[in-house]
């Protein structure tokens, strides 16, 4: 074995070895929202469980605070550059409950579903909440879960009695003119047995037909 092979050798050994102190480049800290598509550089994540661990983390940052939920709001709403990032995701626990006058109190990472989860042993649901449950209850308050249209809901649909559940989707091109829906209160036997949505369902066939839709080719013609 010549000398510079006999030194290369040796030299991955060592860089092999036990113990041998490699550094490497320092993690980049960022903030994504659920798309993936808007990663924003932060200063600092933390990820508090107790309403004391959020005031002691704004007491000891002089900067900018950003704050993520569910991280549902795309374009990169949940996060700041550089600011300390408040991850309230293990802030979801209930803190309290009282079926008889139907008031929950919970913390403000708590997503619709775990809270479901928790009042639905007591006969109780969500009065007013969007079309998906895996948002978080603080995510919700934040970007206005009233609805686009809340003169029309107290209006037309709150004051009736019978209307269980209620909602209204915007298609292309009709943008300016949601299609409403109404659920109605009725006598008849329940035809789901089912109260919530098992928490394992597969959406993988979903996923693919909304792929194909967005991306194919002829996807264009699909969705018409």
């Amino acid at each position: 074995m010549d000398r510079r092979k006999f030194l290369t050798t040796a030299a991955a050994a060592t860089l092999l070895a036990p113990g041998f102190p490699v550094r490497s480049a320092p993690k980049r800290r960022v903030a994504n929202d659920f798309s993936g598509l808007n990663a924003v550089p932060v200063a600092m994540e933390r990820r508090p469980i107790t309403t004391e661990d959020v005031s002691d983390a704004i007491g000891r940052w002089p900067n900018a605070i950003s704050i993520g939920g569910g991280r549902y709001s795309m374009g990169g709403q949940v996060a700041a550059p550089d600011s300390l990032h408040l991850d309230t995701r293990r802030m979801n626990r209930v803190l309290a409950l009282d079926p008889a006058r139907r008031v929950v109190r919970v913390q403000a990472g708590i997503s619709r579903r775990d809270l479901q989860d928790a009042i639905d042993p007591h006969d109780l649901s969500v009065r007013i909440m969007q079309s998906y449950n895996n948002f978080t209850v603080g995510g919700s308050v934040s970007v206005n879960c009233h609805g686009r249209y809340p003169d029309h809901f107290r209006s037309k649909i709150a004051r009736d009695p019978d209307v269980v559940l209620h909602n209204a989707d915007l298609r292309p091109p009709g943008f300016a003119e949601p299609r409403l829906i109404n659920w109605i209160s009725t006598e008849e036997p329940a035809t789901v047995e089912e109260r919530l949505i098992p928490r394992d369902r597969d959406y993988s066939r979903n996923q693919t037909l909304i792929w194909m839709v967005s991306e194919l080719p002829g996807g264009k013609r699909l969705r018409a």
